[in-house]
């Protein structure tokens, strides 16, 4: 595996990145490895956290987890994606937290809270087709990989694939502790995650 302090053995490793940062730290990558990292490509995202409830809909009745705008902005049409944060994770009672996904400017300024670029996956029916096929990746017993384009593209598939290689590694539960669990930790001390 290629790294910063250059290549690198290991005995086990886990691939919780990109897919195709993962394909691009892989020597040797195998064909399948190829042939399922290799579709998907990203898009940087720019993220704006703020309380500017001016970006919602006038009617607050009709506030949603979700909210997706279109607005001329500087004569072109752009398209945003509001998060409402209170109803997506009850964040707070007392004030409202909204996540814009590619605010074209309308965001006000003084109600921003920070700014990040994040990259998402792209998905396309290439990438669909290979989803169908990702768990094959965690059954060669050395090089497991997952990260958010084995579901939909969010934090929570993230989640629910990492879950899963641990179900491979500890071969069981990862939220019960059993003795072949504690038995499985100790061997997993050289793992190293990426």
């Amino acid at each position: 595996m290629l790294t910063t302090c250059g290549s690198l053995v290991f005995d086990k490793v886990i691939f919780a990145c990109h897919a195709d940062e993962a394909l691009e730290s892989i020597l040797e990558p195998t064909a399948t490895e190829r042939e399922l990292l290799s579709p998907f490509h990203y898009q940087k995202n720019h993220v704006v956290l703020h309380t500017d409830d001016a970006v919602m809909p006038a009617k607050r009745s009709a506030w949603s987890a979700w909210n997706y705008r279109v607005q001329k902005v500087n004569g072109k049409l752009a398209a945003t994606t509001i998060y409402d944060m209170n109803k997506l994770q009850q964040v707070s009672d007392d004030r409202n937290y909204f996540i814009s996904l590619n605010d074209p400017g309308i965001v006000a300024r003084d109600k921003v809270l920070k700014e990040i670029e994040y990259e998402h996956p792209i998905f396309t029916s290439e990438t669909q087709m290979a989803q169908q096929r990702l768990q094959e990746l965690n059954a060669n017993g050395t090089r497991f990989f997952c990260g958010s384009y084995f579901g939909f593209g969010f934090h929570e598939d993230a989640l629910r694939s990492a879950v899963q290689v641990c179900y491979y590694l500890l071969n069981g539960n990862p939220w019960e502790k059993s003795e072949d669990t504690v038995q499985n930790n100790q061997s997993l001390k050289n793992l190293v995650s990426i």
